[in-house]
């Protein structure tokens, strides 16, 4: 048999080992858990961080918006002042057909027919038409705005000095700007010419109301927001 003291040695050696055992244990479930709270730590952080980011793009997104709709309804505003003070300043002409008043995607366009403004196959402003320009400069030197001035024609072969159709608009719209430049606050920066000859008729170059109504120059009074 063995002796009794030598059983209560191995059990307190056989103690001691279990306690040392189960401390390491403990310690390595300790260790493997602490990587698990800084992760959970570090992901609370990221996700505040991105509700911040998405709450401020928001707000820089709804910043955005009003804007444009201010300039919206600016230009919207301004465009229809400008027709209405063209509409009051070209009453007359408007009444007569001899001018016309059309609106755009750039803006507003006014028509001065070739009656009453120019004599057939000229490109001499009549006395008429400087009146009509002289007036229509005093709302858009107010207003500040573009405008781009136009020639067109119709389909027919052109005689007298000018080689063709797109000589012959071309220099009825150079006319007509300097009309314009001519006049005080018009800002020559601002404005620009071009000449279309017969390629961009409103109506029916087939009949003679048609070719009337395409002999023409645009004022293209440019309002859109940019």
């Amino acid at each position: 048999m063995r002796p009794e003291g030598a059983n209560r040695g191995t059990a307190r050696w056989t103690g001691r080992a279990g306690a040392r055992s189960g401390s390491r244990r403990g310690m390595r479930a300790g260790r493997r858990d602490r990587w698990l709270v800084s992760y959970a730590d570090l992901m609370t952080v990221l996700f505040a961080l991105f509700v911040v980011l998405f709450a401020r793009a928001h707000q820089r997104t709804g910043f955005a918006a009003t804007a444009e709709v201010g300039t919206n309804q600016t230009s919207v505003g301004q465009r229809e002042r400008l027709r209405q003070q063209l509409a009051a300043t070209l009453r007359d002409e408007i009444g007569q057909r001899s001018v016309s008043l059309a609106e755009v995607p750039e803006g507003i366009v006014v028509s001065l027919k070739e009656v009453g403004s120019f004599a057939s196959g000229e490109a001499v402003p009549l006395p008429a038409a400087a009146g009509v320009v002289s007036r229509i400069s005093e709302v858009v030197a107010r207003a500040g705005t573009p405008v781009r001035v136009e020639g067109h024609t119709d389909n027919q072969p052109v005689h007298g000095p000018f080689r063709s159709n797109w000589e012959l608009s071309t220099a009825r719209a150079e006319a007509m700007l300097a009309l314009l430049l001519a006049q005080p606050g018009v800002d020559p920066g601002k404005m620009s010419v071009a000449g279309y000859g017969a390629y961009r008729p409103t109506a029916d170059n087939g009949t003679a109301e048609g070719r009337r109504t395409n002999r023409r120059v645009d004022l293209v009074v440019i309002c859109r927001p940019r």
